[in-house]
């Protein structure tokens, strides 16, 4: 897909042809691979489009030196336009910075005229400091320490599964680890600020179509409370979910129960109650 300052972007399709699209939208150093069980558990009956964003995965970095939070938004503009063909509206899904980019996508747009419904995963504006942690300890990458010690690596996994699980496997954390490690330093630097943007406030009042928010329990980086506080600005939510023992990794931690909320989204169920 070509973004509107020509930089390219990765997009992959799992379908059978003309069922309801979901289009998945990773976070913030992380690659579409973050949607892996969700695209394995609904392929078989939606059509499934994920992506990298700019300078994440297999995607292009920005050509312009663009990684702000309007630009994040064009982004996701193009993927749906190259994705739905005839289908007038698809269910998007954004996990952190992915949900970001949701937001900043519905401030231009009529978004009701391209997305049916939209899934906010672990969604926090303007809390970096966890971020910034993890942006400081990743460009070393794990590793045995000098004298032969995995000593360091060990204390690297830790602070990975503080900041950003609530439980987790060692190969989880391999995994979310692997990602950030392929995503360049100066991305996940720039990408921060869009994280920060005060304009996702303004924007997330423009998110005018049925939403749903999941939050963690546990999670450090976009805590429950803030959640919560971002789901009474959105004019349709229509359920607030706060998953038990759960981080910021929800996708990953907590691989079922997502999939179960999109494909009751998917097959045009009502969703329960607003609950917190």
């Amino acid at each position: 897909v070509t973004a509107i300052d020509g930089t390219t972007l990765h997009a992959e399709v799992f379908w059978p042809t003309g069922a309801p699209t979901v289009i998945f939208v990773p976070g913030w150093g992380m690659s579409l691979h973050v949607w892996a069980h969700q695209i394995t558990d609904l392929s078989s009956d939606f059509r499934v489009v994920a992506y990298d964003l700019r300078g994440h995965g297999h995607s292009e970095p920005a050509r312009s030196g663009d990684y702000s939070f309007d630009i994040l938004g064009d982004d996701l503009e193009a993927v749906i336009a190259a994705a739905l063909e005839d289908e007038p509206a698809a269910i998007l899904a954004g996990h952190s910075l992915g949900a970001t980019s949701i937001a900043a996508w519905a401030r231009r747009r009529d978004a009701s005229r391209r997305a049916r419904a939209a899934v906010l995963l672990n969604l926090g504006v303007g809390n970096v400091v966890s971020e910034r942690l993890l942006l400081r300890i990743m460009p070393a990458g794990p590793g045995p320490g000098s004298d032969g010690s995995d000593e360091p690596s060990r204390v690297h996994d830790a602070v990975i599964r503080y900041v950003a699980f609530g439980t987790a496997t060692s190969g989880q954390i391999a995994f979310y680890e692997g990602m950030l490690a392929q995503c360049p330093p100066d991305v996940r630097r720039q990408c921060l600020a869009a994280i920060s943007d005060p304009a996702i406030h303004e924007a997330l009042r423009s998110l005018t179509i049925p939403t749903v928010m999941i939050s963690g329990a546990v999670d450090k980086i976009a805590a429950p409370a803030e959640v919560a506080a971002i789901a009474d600005s959105l004019p349709q939510l229509q359920e607030l979910i706060e998953l038990p023992a759960t981080g910021h990794m929800s996708p990953l931690e907590q691989p079922d129960q997502i999939s179960r909320r999109l494909r009751d989204l998917l097959l045009g169920a009502e969703p329960d109650a607003p609950r917190s």
